[in-house]
């Protein structure tokens, strides 16, 4: 057990950046034992859900769906933003990833709206944009007036074309999804992670269960990594 979880924080070290770091400012063993203590507080936790389908559009060769609880109004969402986009870069092809923006507050709609709005104009790096102006620059999104002046402003979308989108049926349809998918999988904070397993397994992580974004991450390997030699065992 031990060992599987040292490898899982192994291949997903440099979410952290811990041993990157150690690498060129240590010795050979007070490297060995800094990867030690890192392996050691590595912590894997989560939550058994209800057995659920997956709940996307998938292709045959998707094993497993992560959907990710989040909100652009959520420092804590901010925070973990590189962990899961490290994450992101090194998930398997058996893996497929879902947004899903909550709306636990007023003005979280508001921003879920945002990023319906923004996948549907394709916008670059519209992650980056929203959560530098609201961290770094201390920019407000407290209603849609907001949300339509930092479109403008960073993206030059015209008035009209926002009001559209935003008070649009297929808008409203897709929040509506958003809320019933984080109701029913019974998710109440931000960040969090579901993975569901294509035999239906349903697992909630999040930094407040694992005890950390690192761990969170390592939780969400783990569980996939396990599950995968699950399904080898019953092959042979």
């Amino acid at each position: 057990m031990f060992k599987k979880i040292l490898m899982i924080g192994m291949s997903l070290a440099i979410t952290t950046g811990a041993l990157a770091e150690t690498v060129e400012t240590s010795s050979e063993k007070d490297k060995a034992e800094r990867i030690k203590a890192f392996a050691q507080s590595i912590n894997i936790d989560y939550e058994q859900k209800k057995d659920s389908p997956f709940l996307f559009d998938e292709k045959d060769t998707t094993n497993y769906e992560v959907l990710y609880f989040f909100s652009y109004s959520c420092p804590h969402c901010y925070e973990f933003k590189d962990y899961k986009n490290e994450w992101l870069n090194q998930k398997k092809d058996d893996v497929a990833f879902h947004s899903i923006p909550v709306s636990f507050q007023d003005n979280w709609e508001i921003t879920a709206k945002g990023h319906i709005i923004a996948d549907q104009l394709k916008l670059n790096n519209f992650e980056k944009t929203i959560y530098d102006r609201i961290n770094r620059k201390g920019y407000k999104i407290n209603k849609m007036d907001d949300l339509r002046d930092l479109m403008s402003e960073e993206y030059s979308i015209d008035s009209s074309v926002f009001n559209s989108l935003y008070n649009s049926l297929e808008t409203e349809i897709k929040l509506e999804k958003y809320t019933k998918i984080t109701d029913d999988l019974e998710v109440m904070g931000t960040p969090s992670i579901v993975v569901i397993t294509k035999d239906n397994k349903v697992f909630l992580t999040s930094p407040s269960i694992a005890k950390g974004s690192g761990n969170t991450i390592f939780s969400t390997e783990f569980l996939m990594m396990r599950d995968r030699k699950q399904q080898e065992g019953k092959k042979n």
